[in-house]
This record gives C-alpha cells, sequence and structure tokens, in this order.
C-alpha cells in the first residue's frame, strides 16, 4: 500500500500528488473538502455583524424616517418589523428604534433614479434625464 503524503508535504512539493494512484488522490480530496469547509466557515463566523459596523453611522430616528418619507410616524412604528422598505433601514436590537441613515438616502437615491453622486441626496426628482417636451409642429411643414 502507498504511504498517502500530507497536505503540507503535498502543498510543498505538488509534484508527488502526481505519483499517487486514484484511490489516495480521491482520499486526499475529501479531506482537502473537509478542510476548504472548515476554513470558509471559520472565515465567514468572523466578518463582523451588520449590527457591529454600523456603530460609527449616522442614525435617525422613526420621527426623522416618517418626515423623509412622507408617512406618519405611527406608520413607520407599525412597519419597520415587518415590511419593507422600512425594514432594511432598521438597526436590530435598537431601543428607540434607530435606522440607517446611509440605507436610507441610498433608498431615495435608487427610487429617484439619481447617480450615486452624494450633492444630488435630498434632490429627489431632479435632472431624471427626461427630455423637456416640445410643441408638435403645425401640419405641412407651413410657417405662420
Amino acid at each position: 500500500m502507498t504511504q498517502v503524503p500530507s497536505l503540507d508535504a503535498i502543498a510543498a512539493d505538488p509534484g508527488k500528488a502526481h505519483t499517487l494512484p486514484r484511490p489516495a488522490l480521491v482520499a486526499l480530496a475529501v479531506t482537502l473538502q473537509g478542510v476548504w469547509m472548515a476554513v470558509q466557515t471559520a472565515l465567514l463566523a468572523s466578518v463582523p455583524v451588520e449590527s457591529e459596523m454600523l456603530t460609527h453611522e449616522e442614525t435617525c430616528d422613526a420621527g426623522e424616517v416618517a418626515r423623509l418619507f412622507g408617512v406618519s410616524k405611527s406608520t413607520v412604528e407599525h412597519h419597520a418589523r415587518t415590511r419593507l422598505p422600512y425594514q432594511s433601514f432598521l438597526i436590530p436590537d435598537t431601543r428607540p428604534m434607530m435606522f440607517s441613515r446611509s440605507k436610507i438616502d441610498r433608498y431615495i437615491r435608487q427610487r429617484a433614479g439619481a447617480s450615486v453622486d452624494e450633492s444630488s441626496v435630498g434632490l429627489r426628482g431632479v435632472n431624471t434625464g427626461r427630455r423637456p417636451r416640445t410643441q408638435p409642429s403645425s401640419p405641412g411643414g407651413a410657417a405662420s
């Protein structure tokens, strides 16, 4: 039976893999897949949670969100945990409810069709790219 080198040994000298029989290569592939999954899981677990990343972000309360969207404060509070778009702005586990201002601004820009340019924030509907209406020309092209 062929001695199977360790993954470290193959990493140091990849040519060793070419000398192994197929069953040994399959066994190494299965081991490698297990190591790969463990590493990926550890990497994903080490990513900061979104609420941790928002610690320095500008926030706003339900009253300000209501003003921005032209709805009542009670509407924002009622729908914040269950309905979009309010649910996507809510910062979890905050009392009183707090919302991410950057997410709200990004949503408003997308809905307005504006560019990502920060200077356009708050200018909803301005410069949407529409051409001005023109007066139809008279029939026959004759001038009056």
